[in-house]
This record gives C-alpha cells, structure tokens and sequence, in this order.
C-alpha cells in the first residue's frame, strides 16, 4: 500500500509539497498521475508480510513503514487541505433530509449548519471549519446535494441498485439463496414485514456440507454500511481451524424471523453427498415478489 496524496500534505516525487513544481511532467496529468499504479504523490509506502511458517505465532502480521511524507528538514509548517467530504453521518443525515423534504437550497441549508455556532469565538469556528466535520465549504456541499439530486431524480438510491444487482447479476450466477422485498402492511410479528436477502455460492455451500453440521457461528454487524442496516454472517470452522463462510444475509432488522429465513435458507440448499450428483437449482417465484433458490 502507498500514501495517495491526501490533504496536499505529502512531498511529491518531484519535489513539490501538495502540487507538482513546475515543469514535472506529470503536472498535466489528470490527477498528477501517470496510472493507478504511479506512486508519484507520496513517497510513503506500507509493506504487510504473513509467512505460512509463522502463521500459528501470536502476532503473525508484519506491517512495514517505509519513508515519510515530509522530509525531516523541512521547516516550514504546512497545513493539509482536506479534498474529501469528511461530514459525520448525522450531519450528512441532515442534508439529505433539509434537500428532500423541505427542498432548502445550498445556501439555507449552509445556514441551518451554522446556526449551532451563533454567539461561538473565533477559535471555535476556525477549528470546526479545519477538521470539516461538522461544517464544510460551500463548493463540496453544493456538489454532495447535486449527487444527491441525482440519485433521487433517476430512483437510484443504495436500496435500488441493490435490487438491480440482485436481479441482473447475482441471480443468474446462483447466489441468490433468498430475496424478500418488506410488505409493511403486514404484522410486524410475520417474516414478510421483513427486507431479506441471503447470499452464498457453490463452495460456501459445499463447506457448509462439509464443515457445518455439528456447529456454526452466527453474528451480525451494523457499520459495514452508511444505512447501518445488519449484515448476518454464518461460519463454519474447517479442518484447518479457521472460519470460513457459509452464507451472508442482509435484513432491515435482526431478528428472529429474519435470523431464521438466513438460516432456513442455508440448510435448504446444502448439496448432497451424491458426487454424481449436478446439484441443477432453479428459482421459484413467492408471494410479495420473494425470490427463492
């Protein structure tokens, strides 16, 4: 791994702080790049290094950091620049919310963020305006609404392309266990109140076959993703000692209907152990536009 430049804190490779000298060939460059692989904006580099012979050891990992982003002899202070959007995600919930429901413009909206800091000192404000977590300049804002803008105009929020890449590219390739879209009209004590999406592939399934008969793990997480929405994760303990995957599931809650639809899912869908077996699936379309392998 390499240091991307971030900030324009970091010592170019042809000597610039921030930016190219001029005359760098790479100066004109779409950002000062020659491809992915150019290592131009830092000479910073993190070697990471796990040898089989000391994989059983306490610590088998070892991380390596070459170089710095600054040369020791320099001097001169330099304040980093922050280029991405580093809003927290309530702050960012905020936005969204002031654009789609009251349809406030850039300018209101930059006012409701400022109103918390009516009456604060100059220090105060000179230090929320350097970490850009809480406030941020007009020109980011502007461009995070306007992407906003976008996926609302087109219907393409994270839950959209989702079910696209559900139905266009998992399903075909069978790894697609179960898909539930909620019907919120029914009883929040019935499975189909529920979002499910379980996923897994021939050779978690065969380790399943395998591996999962006596015992499993289950867990879910909620800060894989912005939505916070659980990630169900189903494992298996292999003949090596290590956890491998069984299946994934993806619910708008965890509970146990949607615990147990992951888990129903999974047990459906183990192979035999016929080797002659083509082990063929097909879909069967359910009620409430439910998809099951």
């Amino acid at each position: 791994m390499y240091c991307a430049g971030d900030g324009n804190s970091c010592q170019y490779e042809c000597g610039g702080i921030g930016k190219c000298i001029e005359g760098c060939q790479n100066e004109a460059l779409p950002n000062n790049l020659k491809n992915y692989n150019d290592m131009h904006l830092c000479k910073v580099r993190i070697i990471s290094e796990v040898y089989l012979s000391k994989i059983d050891r306490p610590c088998p990992l070892k991380i390596k950091v070459l170089n710095s982003h600054l040369p020791s002899n320099v001097r001169t202070t330099h304040t980093p620049q922050i280029n991405r959007l580093s809003l927290t995600r309530q702050v960012r919930d905020n936005i969204i919310i002031n654009r789609r429901a009251d349809h406030k413009t850039t300018k209101n909206i930059k006012a409701k963020m400022l109103a918390p800091y009516n009456g604060a000192n100059e220090e105060d404000l000179r230090e929320a305006l350097r970490n850009q977590k809480e406030l941020c300049e007009d020109k980011k804002l502007y461009r995070f609404l306007v992407r906003d803008d976008r996926r609302t105009k087109e219907n393409a929020g994270p839950w959209t392309i989702l079910h696209y890449l559900v139905n266009e590219i998992l399903k075909p390739k069978g790894n697609v266990l179960y898909y539930q879209q909620p019907n919120l009209s029914s009883s929040e004590t019935s499975s189909e109140h529920f979002y499910q999406l379980t996923l897994s592939n021939q050779l978690w399934l065969k380790n399943a076959q395998r591996y999962g008969k006596y015992c499993i793990g289950v867990d879910s997480k909620y800060d894989l993703n912005s939505d916070r929405t659980p990630v169900l994760a189903v494992v298996a303990e292999n003949d090596a000692g290590f956890g491998t995957p069984l299946v994934f599931g993806l619910s708008n809650k965890e509970n146990n209907w949607t615990t147990s639809i992951a888990l129903k899912s999974l047990k459906n869908n183990i192979p035999c152990n016929d080797s002659n077996c083509e082990h063929k699936w097909y879909y069967e379309d359910l009620p409430n536009e439910k998809e099951d392998l």
